[in-house]
């Protein structure tokens, strides 16, 4: 069953005559190409939800800054780095984990398009990532010198997923020694139209 977002319209078309007749389900065209393609991908790689046109991000200069500690590029990481859905809510989130935290870290990965998503393998067929509403971190190089390559000591990790916990993100995955980041996501619009459906 395909969920929507808010504001998500799909429109169903019947062909054919009435003995034999198909349903296609689409989505309203958006003004934008790359936006249309990208959204494409959600259909074409079988993902629950298709985004509205209004959840997507576009810009060109990836510096453009989002909040004070982020810019666009920081967290948009799909196949097209220019195109992205990124929510008030992670952005929101992201900054008080800093706080939290005590001080900047890196995101390694944000927003994700379908195809990125599924090109990586070991990624959830619906991960947050492709909703605006995930991200991976990790504590900046400096906090990792004398580490083992790869891995977070415990320390450090355990602090970010802390300061993660505290920021509202809901509770990001388990440790594992072969992790090499703290993925945090939100409990957002995503996860509520699936309740209510």
């Amino acid at each position: 069953m395909r969920h929507r977002l808010p504001g998500t319209i799909f429109i169903v078309m019947i062909f054919g005559t009435p003995a034999i007749s198909k349903t296609v389900l689409q989505a309203p065209a958006c003004s934008d190409s790359v936006v249309n393609r990208v959204r494409q991908e959600y259909e074409s790689e079988r993902r629950e939800i298709v985004p509205s046109c209004d959840s997507f991000r576009r810009e060109l200069n990836l510096e453009n800054r989002l909040s004070r500690s982020f810019a666009f590029g920081d967290l948009s990481h799909g196949t097209d780095r220019t195109v992205a859905i990124i929510t008030d809510e992670l952005i929101q989130g992201l900054e008080e984990m800093i706080i939290q935290y005590g001080k900047s870290f890196l995101v390694t990965n944000g927003y994700r398009n379908p195809l990125k998503n599924s090109s990586l393998g070991n990624a959830a067929p619906n991960s947050r990532h492709q909703y605006g509403e995930a991200a991976d971190t990790r504590p900046p190089a400096t906090a990792l010198q004398g580490r083992r390559t790869g891995t977070i000591p415990e320390t450090k990790w355990e602090l970010l997923q802390l300061a993660a916990r505290s920021a509202g993100f809901s509770t990001p995955v388990p440790y594992k020694r072969e992790n090499d980041h703290v993925h945090v996501q939100l409990r957002t619009r995503i996860a509520q139209s699936r309740e209510r459906s």
